[in-house]
């Protein structure tokens, strides 16, 4: 009674199901996501650097600048129009305080109060200046503190219409991305749903069978969201992206394990079964391969906890979460849902089901007849793009340069770089601790070290100096002229750490450390780097192990994982061809996001194994049945062929519509996802593998006597 529990008790099942849906979703929507965006400006990213750890115990973290760019088409920077212009917007800033009624920022500087070059301050054609205003709190709370300064500003340009006003800072950069990242999350489910709808109903020809698997998906969806808002306020704040990670999640696998589970029901259906019978019997055979798939998406996901980032590692385990949530509504609250609906999943049916004897198509009689020929070619073909893979260059893509055209942010860098080159660069810091600092300041004793990091002709700086109140502790802000993947800014991090730190701080009796934006995006690159590699060994380790026990074959897994592995290197190729080579102008970012591959990776492998194992799953099911590798494999793709496009067309949508999100990780991550399920759909499961299943006949189920103890799964 207990295991057929989905079969006797559904109304009960799909009412609890809901029920928990709506406490946990709606508990969820009420506290909120608590997210970051990850980067230099975290806490624990700061507290977890040597250097800043030690500035923030001296009473010196880290501090956000709030650069204005102040302008007018045709006044001069010093119109008396220009100067009252000014004096108000600083009048504003001086003025603006925080909660608990403190000043936000304790120092404005002008193009007449500035230990800067004056001339540094105004543009080159005179027609604007720059204000700087230095905040008063840690750069880890600036973006709460600056969230009035869209208002504080558009009041302003009230007063001031012909006047413009650009700014840039972490905090309004980071409080403009949120509400991108939001919007963009929106515009996302806007448009894949209807498309999704479109391709069901297509699949199906009947409403409600198109509309179940969004139900479903949709109730999972509400589900993961919910828990992911708990868990992130219990456990600590998750990615700003987690959201969208778990949209991304759960619309692809759920209506695709939904979308295979009906199509097995309608063609048991066809078969001579009634529905109730077809249910149990999709449930039983097809049901597991959705548990194994969705064990294998789980463990892929599990390999970004190797990463040793907790951003990545809060990603990781809100996407396991979704997806097993996904997986049991899948097995459980589907074929119950099913069962209650009966022969009213049909309701709506606009074309009539389609014949058990289907037609073997003209693609599949040649892959099989000509194994050899398919085999070299379609290899060649993915090899091709894989080689662009070794091209690969990681960096950061959280530039001011390539920031969505819409933001603010990237207009202020726009006229930055047009009227103030020598002040647009990427920040980075020295943070020198030890005794007797300023004496050695005040004799010269430093000289030689900082003289030694002028050397970096792209330095400009220090631009803000803070010291502790006793003196032993000093952090030099600095700018490196260009973005943070610059080959001589990643010289200054290298040269301060390997020998200005060593060879002039040391003797000293004093300790060098580095921080700030450049520090951060030197070392997450190096990080990432070196961990990549394990995560991807992790992953096929794990996802070997499982597909034996699965499949009880040695060849089936190890074919598996080279098919996955040709088809996700094929898709860093086409990333490198998009977002490095120029293919798009647009989309010309120079760097793939350092943490993107092991992302891609984690995710593509255990959703490229989708459709692997719903069809070797089928192939294995005749094979069981005394049918020969040929005939087993022709009958399985027949008869799912169908579905797995329409999967793959819901899948390659969907990701598709990432790809159009404006920030450049989701350009990326779109663009690889929907590449590499398109080549896995049509010419790995299509091509490629009946072609190997054929040449390698019956030792595709090889499996050692040392290994015929493995247990044998069933889901009842």
């Amino acid at each position: 009674m207990k295991k057929n529990l989905w079969l006797t008790n559904s109304y009960q099942i799909i009412f609890l199901w809901c029920f928990l849906t709506i406490i946990i979703g709606s508990v969820g929507y009420f506290v909120g996501i608590n997210s970051v965006i990850p980067g230099p400006a975290n806490k624990k990213t700061l507290l977890d650097n040597k250097g800043e750890n030690a500035a923030y115990k001296a009473g010196i973290p880290p501090k956000d600048s709030l650069v204005l760019v102040v302008g007018h088409k045709s006044k001069s920077y010093d119109h008396p129009d220009s100067k009252i212009a000014r004096e108000e917007i600083i009048k504003l800033l001086k003025n603006l305080e925080d909660t608990n009624k403190e000043k936000v920022f304790i120092r404005i500087e002008t193009v007449d109060n500035t230990f800067l070059d004056s001339d540094s301050f105004i543009s080159n054609d005179n027609l604007s200046s720059i204000i700087k205003a230095h905040s008063n709190h840690s750069i880890d709370v600036s973006a709460d503190e600056f969230k009035d300064l869209p208002n504080l500003f558009n009041s302003w340009q009230k007063s001031f219409p012909d006047f413009t006003v650009h700014y840039l800072s972490y905090g309004t950069v980071n409080n403009e991305m949120f509400e991108l990242i939001h919007k963009d999350l929106d515009n996302s489910l806007f448009f894949s749903i209807p498309i999704t709808f479109l391709i069901l109903l297509w699949a199906f020809g009947s409403l409600v069978s198109a509309f179940i698997p969004l139900l479903v998906a949709g109730l999972s969806l509400i589900l993961s969201l919910g828990i992911t808002a708990i868990l992130s306020n219990f456990l600590g704040a998750v990615s700003a992206t987690a959201s969208q990670l778990v949209v991304l999640l759960v619309l692809a696998i759920g209506i695709d394990y939904s979308l295979f589970l009906i199509t097995r029901v309608r063609e048991e259906v066809v078969r001579g079964l009634n529905y109730r019978e077809a249910i149990i019997k999709a449930r039983q055979t097809t049901g597991l391969a959705i548990f194994w798939s969705g064990l294998i998406v789980a463990l892929s996901l599990s390999g970004l906890f190797l990463m040793q980032d907790t951003i990545l590692a809060s990603m990781s385990l809100v996407a396991i979460i979704s997806v097993f949530i996904t997986v049991i509504s899948a097995i459980y609250i589907l074929p119950a849902l099913l069962i209650i609906l009966d022969k009213n999943l049909e309701y709506g049916r606009f074309k009539k089901l389609t014949d058990s004897k289907m037609k073997t198509p003209n693609w599949l009689n040649f892959s099989l007849e000509k194994p050899v020929f398919i085999v070299v070619v379609t290899s060649i073909f993915l090899g091709f793009f894989a080689l662009f893979s070794t091209q690969m260059k990681l960096g950061s893509t959280v530039e001011p340069e390539v920031l969505p055209r819409s933001m603010q942010a990237y207009q202020a860098f726009a006229v930055m770089e047009e009227k103030y080159k020598d002040l647009v660069g990427s920040d980075f810091s020295v943070i020198i601790k030890g005794e007797s600092l300023q004496e050695l300041e005040n004799t010269g004793k430093l000289d030689n070290f900082f003289e030694a990091l002028f050397l970096h002709e792209n330095v400009r700086g220090p631009i803000r100096v803070e010291r502790s109140t006793d003196n032993k502790v000093i952090r030099y802000k600095y700018i490196g002229l260009g973005d943070t993947n610059h080959p001589n800014n990643k010289a200054i991090i290298k040269d301060l750490r390997n020998n200005l730190f060593p060879k002039f701080l040391k003797p000293l009796g004093l300790e060098g450390y580095t921080g700030g934006t450049l520090n951060y995006v030197f070392d997450t690159t190096i990080l990432y780097k070196k961990r990549t590699p394990l995560v991807f060994l992790v992953v096929l380790a794990l996802s070997f192990l499982f597909l034996l026990v699965a499949f009880r074959s040695v060849i089936i897994p190890l074919k598996a994982i080279l098919l996955n592995l040709l088809s996700t290197f094929s898709a860093f190729g086409i990333m490198v061809l998009f977002f490095q080579y120029n293919f798009i102008p647009s989309w010309s970012f120079n760097v793939i996001e350092s943490f993107v591959p092991a992302l891609l990776f984690s995710i593509l492998f255990g959703l490229s194994m989708d459709y692997h194992v719903f069809l070797l799953a089928r192939i294995y099911e005749e094979m069981k049945q005394g049918a020969d590798v040929n005939f087993a494999v022709k009958r399985s793709i027949t008869h799912t062929f169908q579905s797995i496009t329409s999967a793959a067309l819901i899948m390659v949508a969907v990701f598709a519509i990432v790809s159009t999100l404006e920030f450049p990780i989701m350009k990326e991550l779109g663009v690889g996802l929907a590449f590499a399920v398109l080549m896995d759909a049509t010419i790995i499961r299509c091509l490629l593998l009946p072609a190997s299943m054929v040449l390698l006949g019956k030792w595709n189920w090889y499996l050692p006597k040392s290994l015929k103890w493995l247990p044998v799964i069933k889901l009842d």
